[in-house]
């Protein structure tokens, strides 16, 4: 009876996060060595299709760097780096592109298998307009636009898109494009409630210390400071310009947490790290 108890509290905690977010999208940027790890893949999807049935519009913008990297490994491609950044041959973007898909697909074909509907968008619906960083970079591009049109036609049919950070330029060109940043500007186009990074570690720590909720003000001396830096950079700078376009709370969210997206969203406390303006 006092376990019953309990989880009826919990239920009842979660009510109203629920009512507030109901219809509201919501867009998760899942990526990095967890995703290739089934349990915890399966976690995060589990969590999605929660979203998906309370009403919620999830919205995924997947990675896939570790899976690239072990399929470089394994073709024996080499990769150099210009300036700490990857180069993208054609010949190591023809692999990107195969690997992003492959994991979109696979993707998909998980959350069907939980009875949650869920549709494809890659380079071919032309999502993510982007145009080259830098010419010494090769395939590497920058999100300059999204198209919404078939973002929208999947949500209003009441499908889960799935989104794949390949960009695509005037000409047709592909190129390679940091999935944080894809999450933000796709979360910015749809005029989402909420961006979450799922990441591996539990969110923005200043030495030893978690932070559980922080404004863009004390992120940006944080950043001044050098004490976020590193793989935590792109997703901060990416939920920063979010929030100072529409996006109203963002979230960096350890993913190796079991059903951290629920703890997150729908009860008080959180388990990650708040940001907000």
């Amino acid at each position: 009876m006092k376990k019953a108890i309990e989880k009826s509290k919990v239920l009842l905690e979660a009510l109203p996060y629920i009512q507030a977010f109901h219809g509201k999208a919501v867009v998760i940027k899942y990526g990095g060595s967890s995703l290739a790890e089934e349990s915890v893949r399966k976690s995060v999807l589990k969590d999605i299709v929660f979203m998906h049935y309370v009403g919620m519009h999830p919205i995924i913008v997947h990675g896939g760097g570790p899976d690239i990297t072990s399929a470089l490994e394994e073709k024996g491609i080499k990769v150099r780096f210009v300036n700490g950044m990857r180069y993208t041959s054609k010949r190591v973007m023809s692999v990107v592109k195969r690997e992003l898909n492959r994991i979109n697909h696979q993707i998909i074909r998980e959350l069907e298998e939980m009875n949650c509907p869920a549709g494809p968008l890659t380079e071919r619906d032309g999502i993510l307009k982007a145009r080259q960083k830098d010419k010494t970079l090769g395939f590497v591009g920058d999100v300059i636009g999204v198209n919404t049109n078939p973002v929208f036609s999947l949500l209003n049919r009441n499908i889960v898109p799935v989104i794949s950070p390949l960009g695509v330029n005037r000409k047709g060109e592909v190129f390679n494009v940091n999935a944080d940043v894809a999450a933000a500007e796709v979360a910015v186009a749809v005029g989402a409630s909420k961006v979450v990074f799922m990441t591996n570690v539990d969110g923005i720590m200043h030495g030893k210390r978690f932070i559980s909720s922080i404004n863009a003000v004390k992120i940006r001396s944080l950043i001044d400071k050098g004490i976020i830096s590193g793989g935590m950079l792109p997703k901060v700078s990416s939920a920063l310009a979010a929030l100072e376009r529409g996006v109203e709370k963002a979230h960096i969210v350890n993913a190796r947490v079991s059903h951290a997206l629920l703890l997150e969203i729908f009860t008080n406390k959180g388990i990650g790290t708040e940001i907000i303006l």
